[in-house]
């Protein structure tokens, strides 16, 4: 905490590293919302078009309570990954990312 104090945030955040990912993702959309002065629900995360949907999981289990906001207290986020084969593909496998094996 004192290296922020002292050269500002990272540009960097080892996301697995947190509890709660999803309240640093929410917060640090929250920042940027007040930051450039637009409303929080016109802001999100964006990827590249034409990739696959890999949703992050903190866990193997992909299973969760489900949390006051509706989503699943397991699912973290879904990011796009670059692929030549269709999405159909890739879900068929159950492909996912995780933010830890052991837990």
């Amino acid at each position: 905490m004192q290296g922020w104090a002292d050269g500002g945030i990272p540009t960097v955040f080892w996301i697995s590293g947190f509890y709660f990912p999803q309240a640093f993702l929410t917060g640090a959309l929250q920042n940027y919302a007040r930051k450039h002065v637009i409303a929080i629900d016109t802001v999100a995360y964006g990827f590249e078009n034409g990739f696959f949907e890999c949703p992050i999981y903190k866990t193997l289990l992909r299973a969760g309570t489900l949390s006051t906001t509706g989503h699943s207290t397991n699912y973290v986020m879904t990011v796009e990954l670059a692929t030549h084969k269709p999405q159909a593909h890739w879900i068929k496998r159950g492909v996912a990312l995780f933010c830890a094996l052991d837990y």
